[in-house]
């Protein structure tokens, strides 16, 4: 069978229809330990087997996840952190201008179903832009949520509000505006951005941390 060249590997390689026992080199995944339908690399030492659609990977792409600029494929010396899920390939997706790259499995990833910006949130006066965590300058990243209070460490998407500068975490951002709580199991709690009423507790009833006084919205 004819040999192809293709961008994603070093060694032309070989179309198969038939399944092949083994896992991607493009994405580093199998289904049940096989591939059906895709190439192979039958160069002395190397027997690399990738799925059609990542051989057949597109040039060049636009992804939601970094919207300025366009991504390009690429195949790494060495195997590279995906800015997204963190694993490490060799074959992706990257931003010529950031240093930005994509796996192959996360460039095929449809967009999240939350608006990129959200407006009116009960959180946060003006609108919040979901970035990656690449995009948020690093003095910023070193603050914490606004309403939480804790580092962003983890996190790999965080809303921020480029009018104040301020950094939320996506689960704070989507809290109910009530909630149910086994401390409290009569009534529904509510959620507040304005600080506690007066006539209420000055610190919460779990672990007693005292809250911030807050007089306007966040």
């Amino acid at each position: 069978m004819e040999k192809v060249e293709l961008p994603v590997h070093n060694h032309p390689l070989i179309p198969f229809t038939r399944f092949h026992h083994g896992l991607c080199t493009g994405c580093w995944s199998d289904s049940n330990g096989y591939i059906y339908g895709g190439y192979i690399c039958n160069e002395l030492g190397c027997n690399s087997v990738f799925h059609k659609e990542c051989a057949e990977s597109a040039a060049e792409i636009n992804h939601h996840s970094h919207p300025n600029h366009p991504l390009k494929l690429f195949l790494a010396y060495k195997p590279f952190d995906c800015s997204l899920c963190g694993d490490s390939p060799r074959v992706g997706y990257s931003c010529s201008i950031c240093d930005f790259k994509l796996d192959l499995s996360c460039a095929r990833q449809p967009p999240p179903p939350q608006p990129a910006a959200l407006e009116d949130f009960m959180v946060h006066e003006h609108p919040l832009i979901l970035s990656n965590r690449r995009e948020v300058e690093l003095t910023l990243l070193k603050s914490t949520c606004k309403v939480c209070d804790a580092s962003f460490f983890n996190s790999r998407q965080i809303y921020h509000c480029h009018q104040c500068d301020f950094l939320f975490h996506m689960e704070c951002v989507e809290l109910f505006p009530e909630a149910y709580h086994t401390c409290h199991p009569k009534h529904p709690l509510k959620f507040l951005t304005c600080g506690t009423p007066g006539y209420a507790e000055q610190k919460c009833l779990l672990c007693g941390k005292e809250f911030e006084e807050t007089t306007s919205p966040l």
